[in-house]
């Protein structure tokens, strides 16, 4: 399975930097999944690390197409709790996605918050299952299995800008790694889209994902919720369980409507 060997994929050359191929049969429009995308850097950026990933940021400058990929990694700093790295994706000696990354060695803290409960839904069985459909789905959504659980379907002019259920990726197996992690909590579609009622385009361009916990394996939770929309740009907060019921990530999205 591609997730499960992202950080082997990665090739350093004679100039020190990494080149990555991207893999057929994970398209999201004309760009590559951006799940998978971040999956990629975190699974880089681990090369120099054995510090645990807290928290990603990205800004995604433009489409990553088929082809081969050059990532250029830098740690910014490594203290004795918290290691910051860098990594810029190219294609064609241009930049198309940075990433900033937080790892931390966790430490004895003298305060606890409590998560969020996981909400209580229909089982994983009783869900709906979004199939892939050619034309209609993006093309990475045929390695994804998403159930609906929660809010409504895209374009179908729905009242609340909601969308969420179960997630998880076909033919994985194994433990949930971080690189799993970012990529389940980009699977589902911008919940804006469930209140238009005509499709159209969206493109994500900043993302934020935190990630608290490690996952179990199995179909995870995922519900996701529109903050803010406006201008032509939506805000989308989601928060992610894993099979047990434990809250591991939550992410935030913002992404430019073509409606």
């Amino acid at each position: 399975m591609v997730l499960s060997t992202l950080k082997e994929s990665w090739i350093e050359d004679e100039n020190g930097d990494f080149l990555w191929t991207v893999p057929a049969g994970w398209l999201q429009g004309r760009s590559l999944f951006g799940g998978l995308n971040a999956a990629a850097a975190a699974a880089l950026a681990s090369r120099f690390t054995d510090r645990r990933l807290r928290t990603m940021q990205a800004q995604l400058v433009g489409p990553i197409v088929p082809g081969v990929v050059v990532g250029k990694c830098r740690v910014l700093r490594a203290g004795k709790t918290v290691s910051f790295i860098s990594v810029d994706f190219f294609q064609n000696d241009i930049l198309s996605a940075t990433y900033q990354f937080v790892y931390i060695a966790e430490r004895e803290g003298s305060k606890r918050v409590d998560s969020p409960v996981a909400p209580e839904w229909q089982s994983v069985d009783e869900a709906i299952s979004i199939p892939f459909i050619e034309g209609l789905t993006p093309e990475f959504t045929k390695n994804v299995n998403l159930k609906m659980a929660y809010g409504g379907i895209p374009f179908q002019g729905e009242a609340k800008a909601a969308a969420g259920g179960y997630v998880s990726y076909q033919n994985e197996k194994g433990p949930i790694e971080a690189t799993h992690q970012l990529a389940l909590l980009d699977a589902w579609f911008p919940p804006i889209f469930t209140v238009l009622d005509k499709p159209v385009f969206g493109s994500t361009v900043t993302w934020t994902a935190h990630l608290l916990a490690d996952s179990a394996p199995g179909p995870h939770q995922f519900k996701y919720d529109t903050l803010a929309a406006e201008g032509g740009f939506s805000t989308s907060i989601g928060h992610m369980w894993d099979a047990t019921g434990k809250y591991v990530a939550f992410t935030e999205q913002t992404v430019v409507v073509f409606d």
